[in-house]
Formats: C-alpha cells, structure tokens, sequence
C-alpha cells in the first residue's frame, strides 16, 4: 500500500490501496482479537487458529486455494455521494467485503470458528476504524454466515462475511492536475506524471496609491 508524494496531480486514491490497507490492518490484529474471543467465549486460549493466508480482490476458488483459514479483502465500489471541502479536496466511502473462510475437523466447530471470527473481524473494524491512521473511520454494516460444499467432498467449510463502509479523505483533488488557466496544457505523458510546479521566479505588483486622510479620529 504506497501513497505517492503529492505532485501537481496531488494525491488521487485507488480502491485498492484501500483494500490493502484493510488487509494489512486485519492481519496486524487478528491474532489478538482471536484470543479475546476465545477467552470470552470460554474457549482455551491460543486453540482457535490465526489466518494463514491474506488476499486482496480475487476470488473464492482462489481462497480455497490457499490454506485455510483464509481472509479475502475486496471492495465492490464507492456508497454515496462524495463531497469536496473548500480546498477542492474530495471524501468519499468505500464499501468493504472481508470474506473468511474456515475449516474444522466437523462441521459444528467450523460454524463456531466462522463465527468466532466474524466476531473478531467486527471487533477491529469498530474499535480500531481509523485503520491505524489511514482512514477517517470505518462503520460496520453487516455480518453474514454460510456452509459451502467442498470441492473434493471432505472438507467442512463455512464462509463468514463482514461488511464495512470505510471513509478516506482526500482521495483526489478537484484543484489538481495540468494548468488549465490562462490556457490548458495539452496531455505529456512523458513529463507532467510526477513533476512539480515550478518556482516562482517573478512576481508582477500593482501599487495604487491613495491619499490618507490627515484627520486623526
């Protein structure tokens, strides 16, 4: 997850830099959110196994895939209507899908798993939103639990879904971009990504001059 040092574009965000941040985030801490649940739910501690693989988009194939269990960080789009501030600085909401997927030795401990970690992933969404300083904050929406059939028929697997709208500021800039005042710059792909404004070199003053007023109040 990069964000790139402002330019005359200014920073302009991608959706995925914001399901990287997510996943990242989640990763950090889920093993101790695992544990919180454990011991809430009377469970012995440290028993309840940490994900073992993280992705970002993809697919639910691609999930079964990896090993298990497994998050998957994805974000079908943008909810309302992003708004700028005065200094042409837009913020908008995207909507968040986490997905977890369980295995357990029966199918009764892998549903108490799934919902073992939806309870955990809802835990960080709500209590860490800021996604350690990269979001504004993160609302959850929903949580959702389902069964799967397994490919090879011997595998117990159930999804659990957590839903979040997660808010960044400052995701593009209405006043950045090529010169468009006094005359716009044609597009130059080979020189304006990544450059910066020049320097000032002159400065043009207008002095009027205006008569004072010899009466003091």
């Amino acid at each position: 997850m990069a964000i790139s040092v402002p330019d005359i574009f200014d920073r302009i965000v991608s959706a995925n830099q914001v399901e990287e941040a997510l996943r990242d985030h989640i990763r950090l801490w889920m093993p101790v959110y695992i544990q919180e649940m454990e011991l809430q739910l009377g469970r012995e501690r440290g028993k309840v196994p940490v994900p073992r693989s993280f992705m970002v988009a993809g697919v639910l194939e691609q999930l079964r895939e990896n090993q298990l269990p497994g998050i998957l960080v994805q974000s079908p789009g943008v909810t309302g209507l992003p708004y700028h501030d005065g200094y042409g600085m837009y913020t908008a909401t995207w909507r968040m899908i986490v997905t977890g997927l369980i295995s357990a030795l029966d199918q009764e401990s892998t549903r108490a798993v799934a919902k073992l970690y939806g309870a955990a992933l809802r835990g960080i969404i709500v209590q860490k939103p800021t996604l350690g300083g990269f979001a504004i904050n993160s609302q959850w929406t929903g949580e959702s639990y389902s069964d799967l059939p397994s490919p090879d028929g011997e595998r117990n697997l159930t999804l659990v879904s957590v839903h979040a709208d997660v808010t960044m500021e400052d995701v593009v800039n209405k006043m950045g971009g090529p010169r468009t005042y006094p005359s716009p710059d044609p597009p130059d792909p080979a020189t304006q990504p990544g450059s910066q404004w020049p320097l000032v070199e002159e400065v043009d003053i207008d002095v009027e001059k205006e008569p004072i007023d010899d009466q003091i109040p």
